[in-house]
């Protein structure tokens, strides 16, 4: 019997995980040195990204990942998991 691996992730792959992993680490930054979450333009221009919908896509998909969440229409209500289960808007201890 042959025990099948998964398929090594595509370069695309590798590349979105990468900046999801600058997105999480960016907004940490931000709270640290504001003391408050970051609206969608400030990480689109803080990541030189092309609009805040880029931003918006990349925060949909930590969400769905289960990275941050926010309250939909509360501006700055993002929070980011932490290990142990709890939510902040500070990024965990290391």
């Amino acid at each position: 019997m042959t025990v099948s691996t998964p398929d090594p992730l595509t370069a695309r792959q590798r590349y979105a995980l990468a900046r999801q992993q600058q997105v999480l680490d960016w907004i940490g930054a931000y709270v640290r040195t504001n003391g408050r979450p970051p609206s969608y333009r400030d990480i689109a221009s803080g990541l030189a990204m092309g609009s805040h919908s880029v931003a918006q896509h990349h925060l949909k998909s930590l969400r769905r990942l289960g990275k941050i969440r926010w309250k939909k229409g509360i501006p700055r209500s993002l929070q980011l998991a932490h290990p142990d289960g709890t939510w902040h808007p500070t990024p965990p201890q290391q």
